[in-house]
């Protein structure tokens, strides 16, 4: 029997070429040293990567397999494979995507299945939609074809234009999931009067994906138009991972800052304050523990001359003192997300109206009343102290 012939038995039997179950059982045996994942082998990686299901379903080689997969190998997957569906249901030990091949995935892509790809996965199927996305020709086909959106227009520029078109876009989830993770997309809807003034619309996909935040950030006029629409905001401070995001982006967390719809919004929901609080907490932590290790470097520096002059203790030292510094420059960098949530937390208290809707929500005030340091900044402000003695609801919470 040829070798030829025992792979069709043994795809025909197992749906995999015997040749791909003894790589696999290679990588399982040597590790990194497999020769399937050596460069020599490149062109048999790449047609077992794209071809093999049992690759990517043993948890216990995840870890090699995932290091060795490049940007081509994950494009070809996205673009060739024709169950590239049942390859990341494999790998990603789940059911939740649809079975068939890219496109076949992409039409049933939801925010959770997005944020469930490994980093890899994810990029690829950015690059997968942005290259269709950017097409010259024929978008409004792929889009009925995929998303069985009924639009007209070839290139993405002509329907972000188009009122009729826009609106028929944003019925679709998994469509809204694929523009909000295109950098290109994103640059066309921030462009477009036509989509901006219906962003709100959209907002439910836009909201929670943390590619479209960073993207929209880039165009304040987005930025404030989502931090002044109340079912925008209302929406996000209901979600814990979004009001994080938003928060650690400078641009979006200064905009909410002075946008009296999103302080309302953060100031009546029981997640977004929980998680105020948190990073106002982590904030004066991170603030109180600078200084300490700020004092310690300075005492460092003052005795550094007066210590065992060996070489190599001194140079450990001064290392130690470079790695210490290193780490506060790098802490340093987080100072500005603290600062403005210090300043998001100052208006609140600061604000007489919001205090008092605060102040009358029970599960808003349960949260700040578990807060030691929040409730110690509250009693520092007399308009906040004002109307929590007003309510009935803060002073039994």
């Amino acid at each position: 029997m040829s070798w030829a012939e025992v792979k069709k038995i043994n795809s025909n039997f197992i749906n995999e070429p015997l040749d791909f179950m003894l790589n696999v059982n290679d990588i399982k045996t040597f590790g990194a040293e497999a020769p399937i994942l050596q460069a020599p082998m490149a062109d048999e990686w790449a047609a077992m990567v794209l071809a093999s299901k049992r690759l990517y379903g043993i948890p216990t080689i995840h870890d090699l397999v995932y290091a060795r997969l490049r940007d081509e190998d994950i494009d070809a997957l996205w673009q060739r494979s024709g169950y590239v569906g049942e390859q990341i249901n494999a790998f990603h030990g789940t059911d939740m995507y649809h079975p068939g091949s890219g496109d076949d995935v992409i039409s049933n892509m939801t925010v959770e299945m997005y944020y469930t790809l490994d980093d890899k996965f994810r990029a690829g199927y950015q690059r997968y939609v942005s290259l269709r996305l950017e097409a010259e020709s024929g978008v409004d086909q792929w889009m009925k074809d995929v998303f069985g959106v009924q639009v007209t227009g070839e290139t993405l520029a002509d329907l972000v234009e188009d009122q009729s078109a826009w609106d028929a876009m944003l019925q679709s989830g998994p469509l809204m999931v694929a523009l909000a993770s295109s950098n290109f997309a994103m640059g066309l809807i921030a462009a477009s009067d036509v989509a901006t003034e219906r962003l709100a619309d959209g907002i439910y996909y836009m909201g929670q994906n943390d590619v479209a935040i960073d993207v929209i950030a880039g165009f304040p006029g987005l930025i404030g138009q989502v931090t002044a629409d109340q079912t925008s905001m209302e929406w996000i401070a209901a979600n814990r991972e979004v009001v994080i995001h938003l928060l650690q982006n400078e641009a979006f967390a200064t905009s909410a800052l002075n946008s009296d719809v999103a302080m309302a919004a953060f100031g009546n929901s029981v997640v977004a304050m929980d998680v105020i609080c948190g990073f106002y907490a982590d904030m004066q932590s991170s603030m109180d523990h600078l200084g300490v290790m700020g004092g310690l470097i300075d005492e460092l520096e003052a005795e550094l001359p007066y210590v065992y002059t060996g070489t190599s203790y001194t140079e450990d030292l001064q290392n130690t003192k470079a790695t210490i510094e290193e780490s506060i420059g790098r802490v340093d960098a987080m100072t500005k997300t603290n600062t403005i949530t210090n300043n998001m937390v100052q208006a609140m208290m600061e604000s007489s109206k919001l205090m008092e809707e605060m102040a009358s929500n029970e599960n808003v005030m349960d949260v700040i009343a578990a807060n030691e340091i929040y409730m110690t900044a509250i009693a520092a402000s007399e308009t906040a102290m004002t109307a929590i003695a007003a309510s009935e609801t803060a002073m039994t919470a």
